[in-house]
């Protein structure tokens, strides 16, 4: 689960259930880089649109739709919409949006420096930016006293609610599948690779957890790296067949000379596991090189 943040002029989840962007780039990115039961932080501008007590603060926290849809189209009254929706020509600035489909509010409000540097949204008004909050800002944000506020029960948000509860189901599912997979190739290598000649010598491999505690382990990492490769930073693919699967998460030892503990394991792409084994053996790369060459 990862944590975005935005600059918006207010927080009314129980009238205006609706995520607004100023623009469709920022909307479109958005979508593109989250996924199913992601959150969005709530921050609101330094603009007189917002209240003076709540400029500057962080007042909520949404889970998300991962569908836009027209405003018109959203079962919401849009006569109850804020003035500062309406444009100079008294037409509505934000003709499409997402779905709040669970939201929370912060009490007492935050102060945004507390949890991360103001600067990363930087601009006294409206912004486009949305950034994501490392793991610090994470844990800060979920240790703080929050209370779920009450949507209203429009056919729209119960659809989008649905629909990231069934894919963020999958997703774990899939993680899951993938933890057990890496659980298995772990404990056949070490069992495995006892030092005997073959072609070569294979290395020593040792591992100092049970079953149980491995898939303990992989699980938080994969947690603890948001479902991203640890040395590169690009997304793992859990749905990857044939030849993207070089994406699928692979367990690896971060010193490939000591043992699979706790310490020594971090997970990365399958691609980026298979490259610096084959440095390491001395290999070419050139196969290794092309798949690596991953599209943002």
């Amino acid at each position: 689960m990862t944590i975005f943040a935005k600059k918006f002029y207010g927080f009314n989840p129980e009238i205006l259930p609706l995520v607004t962007f100023n623009g469709k780039s920022g909307r479109d990115n958005l979508i593109r880089v989250s996924k199913p039961g992601d959150l969005l932080l709530y921050v609101a501008t330094k603009g007189d649109e917002v209240l003076e007590e709540e400029q500057g603060k962080i007042l909520g926290l949404v889970e998300f739709g991962i569908s836009t849809v027209p405003l018109k189209d959203t079962g919401i009254d849009i006569n109850s919409l804020p003035k500062n929706y309406l444009d100079g020509k008294n037409e509505y600035k934000w003709t499409e949006c997402l779905a709040m489909v669970r939201a929370w509010r912060f009490d007492p409000l935050l102060d945004r420096g507390d949890i991360f540097a103001p600067e990363r949204l930087g601009g006294r008004n409206g912004s486009r930016t949305v950034i994501e909050l490392d793991e610090n800002e994470t844990n800060k944000i979920l240790n703080c006293n929050r209370v779920e506020v009450s949507l209203p029960e429009t056919s729209w948000i119960k659809k989008e609610r649905d629909k990231n509860d069934e894919l963020s189901g999958k997703l774990n599912r899939s993680v899951n599948g993938h933890v057990e997979r890496m659980v298995k190739t772990i404990l056949d290598t070490v069992k495995n690779s006892n030092g005997q000649k073959v072609e070569i010598t294979r290395k020593n491999k040792g591992c100092d957890l049970s079953k149980e505690e491995l898939t303990e382990v992989l699980t938080r990492k994969l947690k603890e790296q948001n479902n991203k490769c640890n040395l590169t930073g690009h997304e793992l693919s859990f749905n990857a067949t044939g030849k993207d699967d070089w994406l699928v998460p692979s367990a690896d030892r971060i010193n490939s000379d000591g043992h699979y503990t706790e310490g020594n394991i971090q997970v990365v792409s399958k691609a980026v596991n298979r490259a610096k084994g084959a440095i390491e053996e001395g290999e070419r790369l050139d196969s290794y090189f092309k798949a690596l060459q991953f599209k943002d």
